[in-house]
């Protein structure tokens, strides 16, 4: 996650699913692990987008679009921490990990051992990392999460809570839906736990949970929101 880019489309999405998940699974709350990585020189993430186009997720979602609004237009300024401002209006608890911490792949270990059980007790849990999980064919650095910190906060989460990760799309040659079978594959392998996912042209959610009736929600959730904005999305794993 680049505070250079918060409040942009795909922020959009994020939030508005969780918000979604949150809210149709019965979870009593949010925690999310931003995995923050300083902005780039590339000049990006000064304007907004056109949040109110069809074509983006989330949309309909008027209340998180205004919100956005009051992101400062200077991005240095941006502050991730603030989301939990939307979400405790729509009386979802939240809680954001080293809100203004850099993560990099020196504190890796100690970012992730940190982060207390209590923050993974029937919560939705959202790691943000800048590109997605570790890749397949190059040195994973401080834009991945790794699949064994995936696996520790999986093993350490309570029973009935979700963990969500994010994927780019277009990032470390992961453009097709062999690619997301391939993650989710992976995922398989090191939490025993067939994930669900949705995903756009851009970013995919993986989400797992231990629990059946908790996968069963959200597996409802999930064909919900996919169905809300179908021509956009795609979605695999459902628990019907």
């Amino acid at each position: 996650m680049k505070k250079q880019y918060f409040g942009d489309k795909r922020d959009l999405f994020k939030f508005d699913l969780i918000k979604n998940v949150v809210k149709e699974t019965g979870v009593s709350g949010f925690t999310y692990i931003p995995m923050l990585t300083p902005s780039d020189k590339t000049g990006h993430g000064k304007l907004r987008n056109n949040l109110s186009s069809p074509n983006n997720a989330g949309h309909k979602n008027r209340g998180l679009i205004e919100f956005f609004k009051r992101i400062p237009a200077n991005r240095d300024e941006r502050d991730v921490g603030i989301i939990k401002e939307y979400f405790e209006k729509i009386f979802i608890p939240t809680n954001v990990y080293r809100k203004g911490d850099y993560f990099d792949r020196a504190n890796r270990n100690p970012y992730f051992k940190g982060v207390e059980k209590v923050l993974l007790q029937n919560a939705l849990i959202f790691v943000d990392p800048d590109t997605g999980l570790e890749p397949e064919t190059v040195k994973p650095n401080e834009k991945h999460l790794l699949y064994s910190e995936a696996e520790d906060l999986y093993a350490n989460m309570g029973k009935h809570s979700i963990l969500a990760i994010i994927q780019f799309r277009q990032r470390d040659r992961f453009k097709t839906r062999e690619d997301i079978d391939k993650k989710v594959a992976r995922l398989f392998d090191c939490t025993n736990d067939i994930c669900i996912y949705i995903s756009d042209d851009e970013i995919t959610f993986f989400l797992l949970s231990k629990d059946f009736e908790t996968k069963r929600r959200l597996s409802k959730a999930v064909t919900r929101y996919k169905k809300e904005y179908d021509d956009n999305l795609d979605c695999g794993g459902i628990v019907l």
